[in-house]
């Protein structure tokens, strides 16, 4: 009898254990959706499509009020790029989540433009940075 005690409690435990390392899916779907916004922003951004890029912003934060800003800074790039084909891959290092907030640190963006009468993307990237997130209607917006 206690040999089966001893059994059921093993299992019971194996089974919470299984139970509470299968919570960590949603940080995964959520590290993918918080890289989508960061990359659908930037190449917004470099598209000159303001008012998209401006979709993967909180409205009223701090980097949708800076937009325009941020924009003007990249203007002259963007400007070139106008005919081309964006596209961007991020790279995250660490994402932690708490709550409906969200920082995100990138270790790398490349941003990959192919024009009209290339052979070839040519690509470059930026450096990393961190980004602030907020949770509205179940997106990932950057703030």
């Amino acid at each position: 009898m206690k040999r089966g005690k001893v059994i059921f409690i093993l299992l019971a435990l194996c089974g919470l254990v299984l139970l509470c390392g299968c919570s960590g899916t949603t940080t995964v779907s959520d590290r993918e959706k918080i890289e989508a916004t960061i990359e659908g922003f930037f190449r917004a951004l470099f598209s000159s499509r303001l008012e998209e890029a401006r979709s993967y912003l909180v409205p009223g934060g701090p980097t949708e009020t800076e937009l325009n800003s941020l924009y003007e800074e990249f203007l002259e790039v963007t400007t070139q790029l106008a005919a081309c084909e964006i596209t961007v891959d991020a790279t995250l290092g660490d994402v932690e989540i708490n709550g409906n907030r969200a920082e995100a640190t990138v270790s790398s963006l490349e941003l990959c433009a192919t024009c009209p009468g290339q052979t070839g993307p040519s690509c470059f990237s930026l450096s990393g940075g961190s980004f602030q997130l907020e949770k509205h209607s179940g997106e990932w917006l950057i703030y």
